[in-house]
Formats: C-alpha cells, structure tokens, sequence
C-alpha cells in the first residue's frame, strides 16, 4: 500500500504532498508536516494497487473513504 501525506489549507488548496511507502513513515511526516503547515489540515491518503482502493489513514488507525485531519500537539 502505498501513502501520500497532503497539507492543505482551510479552504481546500493544497500546500504540500510527500509520498511515503510505508504506513510508520506516514505517520512521521504527517507530523512533520503539521509543525512546518501549522494552520492547514493535514491528511494521509493511501492507495491500494491491487484492490484499486483509495482512502485515507485516520488517526484512529482506519482506512477510510472518507478522510480526517491528523491532530497533532
């Protein structure tokens, strides 16, 4: 499976995209990203090839369509 961790600000534009191979690698640059982005929402979205599944990683750990902003303090 396969993540990309998106920044983007309040109104939907997206600041910044990284790829990311695994799910733990994820999760650190989701981080990352919420204290270089401090006022945006950050997200992970993943992609499964052989499924043709696309979602995103919710901080409560489930892959979902639909996608929530990690919260980071």
């Amino acid at each position: 499976m396969k993540y990309s961790v998106i920044a983007e600000e309040k109104l939907g534009y997206e600041i910044a995209e990284k790829s990311c191979t695994g799910e733990e690698f994820a999760v650190i640059t989701a981080e990352e990203f919420a204290k270089k982005y401090a006022d945006a929402n950050v997200y992970i979205r993943f992609y499964h090839k052989s499924k043709g599944q696309v979602g995103y990683l919710n901080q409560d750990g489930n892959h979902d369509i639909t996608g929530k902003p990690w919260v980071f303090e």
